[in-house]
């Protein structure tokens, strides 16, 4: 008898289930076509999106830190963000596959810019964290010095 219901149980949710991915194929189909099309750069995309949700958490953790008050709008700023990175790095991705011809050179350039601007975030709200920087806020004023100063020689010598 309980045998009995359990199955019977089991056969109504197996049936809800397949009426539920019956009626969204029509949306499933179109998504499966479509990450099949970004496959190549698909970690790209996997690796911006953990980053940034590493920035969100490390600077919830500041904020809380600090007793700084914790806004909804700041949070949906950051969703608005991902919206654009994901937005401009689709754009790039086109232009490379059908005009570049699968160089894949702008969709790197910019998942790197994008990479490098939020290490930067998450470096900034650790310093926030531990109340000092880190080797990574070193680096990176390193390389910003060394950059500037190949630009002003690069414009010294131009002039």
């Amino acid at each position: 008898m309980i045998l009995e219901q359990i199955l019977f149980k089991m056969q109504e949710l197996t049936t809800k289930i397949l009426d539920v991915i019956g009626s969204n194929q029509l949306l499933i189909i179109p998504l499966a076509i479509l990450s099949n099309f970004f496959i190549n750069v698909q970690w790209y995309f996997y690796i911006i999106f953990i980053v940034i949700v590493i920035d969100i958490i490390t600077a919830l953790l500041a904020a809380k830190k600090i007793n700084v008050k914790i806004e909804s709008n700041k949070f949906f700023n950051s969703i608005v963000k991902i919206g654009y990175y994901y937005a401009i790095m689709d754009v790039l991705f086109l232009v490379d596959y059908f005009v570049i011809k699968d160089s894949f050179i702008l969709i790197n350039f910019a998942s790197g810019i994008i990479l490098i601007n939020e290490l930067i975030s998450i470096d900034e709200n650790i310093c926030k964290l531990i109340g000092r920087n880190t080797a990574l806020t070193k680096v990176f004023k390193l390389v910003e010095k060394l950059y500037y100063e190949f630009v002003e020689r690069f414009l010294k010598n131009k002039i």
